[in-house]
Order: C-alpha cells, then structure tokens, then sequence
C-alpha cells in the first residue's frame, strides 16, 4: 500500500482538475457562495459536471444532508469559496460519468 506524499497529492489534485474529473465535477457547484444558513427544507443545486443536480436535505432537528450523505461541517471558508463536508464520495449518475482514466 502506498501513501500519498505532499507532492503526490499535489500532482493528483491537479491531474483531476485538468482531466475535469466527474466525480470531482459532481462535488462542485459554481457562481454563488452557498452557506448553509441559505439552505431551505429541500432543494437542488446544479453541480459542474454537466449540469448534474445534488439534492440539499435541511432537518428540523437540525441535520442536513447533500444526497443522504450527512453533512459533518459547515461553511469552511476556502480561498475560492465555501466549503460543506459530508460523510462520504458523491457518485455522478450513470449517464453524467463520461471516460476518466487515472
């Protein structure tokens, strides 16, 4: 098993960027800062690969969740934007992957 250094990190960041991943793509949306205080009961939000939706879950007691995948932090800011972390990988649909080869 081999660990990522720094370098190999920083070389796979960018290869993903450059092949515009979808699986990369489908975490990302675009042309607005989404904080979480502006999240509503259900809603989607168009994502970078191709178009393709998350759905953004708010519950009263509190919980929100990006396609059932519970959200773990909220509203990290970044140098180009915010950040929500959840639990675990978005999978584009079927249709939305397109061909990557790592």
């Amino acid at each position: 098993m081999k660990q990522l250094t720094p370098t190999d990190q920083e070389s796979l960041r960018v290869s993903l960027l450059e092949s515009e991943s979808p699986f990369l793509l489908h975490h990302v949306v675009s042309g607005r800062k989404l904080h979480s205080k502006d999240f509503k009961g259900e809603q989607e939000v168009e994502t970078l690969n191709r178009g393709a939706k998350l759905r953004i879950n708010k519950y009263n007691h509190g919980m929100t969740t990006v396609n059932c995948a519970p959200m773990v932090r909220k509203d990290q800011q970044a140098t180009n934007g915010i950040v929500h972390l959840i639990d675990r990988v978005l999978v584009p649909p079927p249709s939305q992957r397109g061909t990557f080869s790592a």
